[in-house]
């Protein structure tokens, strides 16, 4: 009986932990978006990153930054990158970027009404974003110019904090919904083109 509680008890506890994960989601993308846009952007290593707002009030908005930019890191993708190994995103990029490109990071937004909503890659805004809430909310758009490339869209319920596993997770993962066509472009040719491009 003790061992069959236990077990029970084991199933409870992996069932919760797969609950509390992020729900990444409302992934959107552009039909001017091409398989080599990750590349091209990647090309010169960094990509610029502007992240806006800090859901934490016991962190400096300087970890939470760090944090996040941390978990962005293509090393940290479940999919290799053989054609951009040295890309990285860093919101002090020193020149060393494709200036026609950029990812924003808001960290638990104001709602869609809002200006940088309707338009996010425009005139290079800095989102709104709230405080601290019940759950914490990531919005990512990649940008050429002023062009919305994709955006990707997720959220986390119950406490966490910068380092937390789980929100770590959820903008590993979110990174990488931003970017779905993250391949060379020869993907699309010979016997791998089907259902693929």
């Amino acid at each position: 009986m003790r061992r069959f509680t236990s077990i029970l008890l084991l199933c409870g506890l992996a069932l919760g932990g797969c609950t509390t994960d992020a729900a990444v989601y409302s992934l959107m993308q552009d039909h001017a978006y091409s398989p080599s846009e990750f590349r091209h952007a990647a090309a010169n290593k960094a990509v610029r990153t502007v992240i806006a707002g800090n859901p934490f009030p016991k962190a400096t908005d300087r970890a939470t930054h760090d944090a996040v930019l941390a978990a962005m890191q293509p090393v940290n993708w479940y999919q290799p990158l053989p054609f951009t190994p040295d890309a990285y995103f860093t919101d002090k990029p020193k020149g060393e970027h494709n200036t026609e490109y950029h990812v924003v990071v808001a960290l638990n937004p104001y709602d869609t009404k809002d200006e940088w909503a309707a338009a996010p890659c425009a005139n290079n805004m800095v989102p709104a974003t709230n405080g601290p809430k019940d759950d914490y909310t990531v919005r990512m758009v990649f940008c050429r110019d002023q062009t919305l490339l994709s955006l990707a869209h997720a959220t986390l319920e119950g406490e966490t904090a910068p380092n937390d596993p789980r929100f770590r997770n959820m903008i590993t993962r979110t990174t990488m919904e931003l970017f779905p066509q993250r391949r060379d472009d020869r993907d699309c040719f010979g016997a791998r083109r089907k259902g693929r491009c």
